[in-house]
């Protein structure tokens, strides 16, 4: 299935997609947050860290943040989606 998107002049387009500003957004989350939870002795060092919490590793937000960034892939940088099923 094709991705439709709406053009600057508000026609429809199908196949193309240009990432908005929230998309970017969420995108530098997900790496902000992958770069903040990383394995210490088995435990999520960020969630230790951030609220003393004994989570393993990987933890809810790295999972969530690499689940968007599998979908989404560099799509800020390149101006187009990657990865997903289409």
């Amino acid at each position: 299935m094709q991705q439709l998107s709406t053009s600057a002049r508000g026609l429809a387009t199908v196949g193309a997609h240009t990432p908005d500003a929230d998309l970017c957004e969420v995108l530098a989350r997900a790496a902000a947050i992958v770069a903040a939870h990383t394995v210490r002795d088995g435990l999520c060092a960020g969630c230790r860290d951030w609220w003393a919490r004994l989570a393993p590793f990987p933890c809810e937000q790295v999972r969530w943040a690499r689940a968007i960034r599998d979908r989404y892939g560099d799509a800020c940088a390149t101006g187009r989606e990657s990865g997903g099923a289409a």
